[in-house]
């Protein structure tokens, strides 16, 4: 049951004191959307030496001009006196770098796994130790395990080992050959006699398999754009550079048995093969809605600022399913039409190569993991940002980006667009994920009280009371005299699971009449907001966003409602 949030605005208190002159500055928001953009040679190596004039922007297919400009060579910003006379420094956080490693134990089976986060352990603690912010995080049914981003490797280490621990999916999306080595099956399969009354039709059975594990691999893509959506979604409001580093194995895209042998007498004719050029319609809408998955996900990484990066830890293998050994039939096959079938192939490409390419990150192959994560450091190293200001205001739209480089021979890399959405709506997003993903607490002050009033019905009504100074919040002069200015405070409920249950904002505008500018710098903001909800245990969260300065700041609380603590 979800809680009804209602609002009331019980005070708004100013302290008293002596009314002086007060100068207060006047703020402009200005937008400004930042592309992080990859420039290599032919043989893959980082271009360094271009400058602002050697791109042309385009948003929507319309060129706009480029008003920031940075270059950051091996994670060091090259600043011009300009930028440091405006108070940038190479600490500054746009320059800080940030990755995500997510272990997918959805298609990364024990083994591999085992392997690749022992060398991953090595491979942090000696070579990249402080150089930039990690966090952990695995996925299997859901989120499985999360460290906050740190820049301590040995606790990025002793995350992966606890991450070690946890369940494996993978086997789950294997095809099954067994089928074609039963000896019960293929001494039907050997016999071709059309007065035989009880056909076996492998061509049935095996479309069947495959609808299954396409199924199945369905549900471990949606968990995966779920689960990596609400992970980039919290962070959006962090900046720096940052990308998600996703640890998997195989990840089979449409994974269709294609030798498929067949007594249908539709089929029988066109040499006891199942039609090539007829697709099964269940597997391919099945293809389709993967599809769209994996293009969420896309759009929530493009939305949020982050680039995917996709190393297949398993490494190399035949792309010839049968020519497997543990796949191959039994022999003395009569039917000569299996000998000049197709070779079946598998499809372990387009998926990696969806997500990062339509992000700007890179797809790596390799079972000795330290080559493609010195490579992912490497791409994350030397880029260049260029930021521009849109001609729209927030529209809820999504906007595709591109960007040319005025030099032949080169390849350009970044993500292919952002959603525009107003900062009320990204925050609102990111407190509506569940407790389990971080939450920037912010840089406000803000202070919650709850309250609980009795039953009502089958619920209980509470009252949450924020508390926030207002000399934490901007105001701004208005022609006729006095401040003014607006807040917007969303109001969370999250049950005993972490779940998100609601989230409710509300818009307050403020103003203070001329004269009182000083004494309305010593009150406080003091809403309450009023909510019916059922017993049980609750975290709610109470988040005020500064309407001119964009800056928030969270109170969180637990509390237990009806019942005996």
């Amino acid at each position: 049951m979800r809680p009804f949030v209602a609002f009331c605005l019980a005070c708004l208190g100013f302290n008293a004191g002596a009314q002086q002159p007060q100068t207060f500055t006047t703020t402009t928001e200005v937008r400004v959307v930042n592309v992080e953009v990859v420039v290599t040679d032919a043989d893959g190596l980082p271009v360094t030496d271009l400058g602002p004039q050697d791109f042309l922007l385009f948003e929507d297919g319309q060129p706009v001009e480029v008003s920031n400009f940075f270059k950051v060579v091996q994670a060091q910003p090259q600043l011009a006196t300009e930028d440091t006379s405006r108070g940038i420094g190479p600490q500054d956080e746009r320059f800080r770098r940030r990755l995500v490693l997510v272990v997918d134990n959805n298609f990364l089976d024990p083994v591999t796994r085992a392997r690749a986060l022992e060398k991953a352990k090595e491979f942090l603690t000696h070579s990249v130790a402080g150089e930039s912010e990690w966090a952990v995080a695995a996925i299997g049914q859901d989120l499985q395990y999360l460290l906050p981003f740190t820049s301590d490797a040995f606790q990025v280490a002793a995350a992966l080992d606890e991450v070690g621990k946890l369940p494996s999916f993978a086997s789950r999306h294997r095809l099954d050959f067994r089928l074609e080595n039963d000896p019960v099956r293929s001494q039907y399969l050997q016999t071709e006699e059309p007065s035989r009354g009880t056909r076996y039709d492998i061509g049935q059975t095996q479309r069947f398999a495959s609808q299954e594990r396409a199924r199945r691999n369905l549900q471990s893509f949606a968990v995966t754009a779920r689960v990596l959506g609400g992970l980039m979604r919290s962070y959006a409001t962090f900046g720096g550079r940052k990308a998600v580093v996703l640890l998997t194995g195989t990840m089979e895209f449409h994974p269709e048995a294609q030798y498929l042998v067949s007594n249908d007498p539709k089929t029988w004719a066109d040499t006891g093969l199942t039609d090539r050029a007829q697709s099964d319609p269940a597997l391919e809408s099945l293809k389709r809605d993967t599809e769209e998955v994996l293009q969420a996900l896309v759009r929530a990484a493009n939305s949020t600022g982050f680039q995917l990066y996709v190393i297949n830890t398993r490494g190399l293998e035949s792309p010839l399913r049968l020519h497997d050994v543990e796949n191959r039939q039994l022999g003395m096959v009569k039917n000569v039409g299996s000998f000049t079938a197709p070779p079946e192939t598998s499809d372990p490409e387009t998926a990696p190569l969806t997500l990062v390419q339509g992000t700007g990150g890179l797809y790596l192959r390799s079972n000795q993991i330290e080559k493609p994560l010195t490579k992912v450091l490497e791409d994350t190293a030397t880029y260049y940002s260029l930021g521009y200001v849109p001609k729209h205001p927030p529209d809820r739209q999504f906007h595709s980006i591109a960007v040319k480089v005025q030099r032949a021979g080169v390849k350009v890399r970044h993500r292919l667009g952002y959603l525009d959405l107003p900062e009320e709506e990204k925050l609102a997003q990111e407190l509506a994920t569940p407790l389990t993903f971080p939450k920037p607490k912010g840089a406000l002050p803000v202070t919650l009280s709850l309250e609980e009033r009795g039953p009502e019905g089958k619920e209980y009504r509470m009252a949450a009371q924020v508390t926030v100074p207002l000399s934490a919040l901007v105001f701004l002069p208005q022609p006729s005299g006095g401040v003014a200015a607006s807040c917007t405070v969303y109001l969370a409920v999250y049950n005993e699971k972490g779940e998100n249950l609601t989230v409710v904002p509300k818009s307050f505008p403020l103003s203070v009449p001329a004269g009182q500018e000083a004494a309305a710098k010593e009150g406080v903001f003091r809403p309450t907001l009023l909510f019916t909800i059922p017993p049980g245990a609750y975290t709610v969260a109470a988040t005020v966003l500064d309407g001119v300065a964009k800056e928030h700041g969270t109170a969180w609380q637990q509390v237990l409602v009806g019942r005996a603590p």
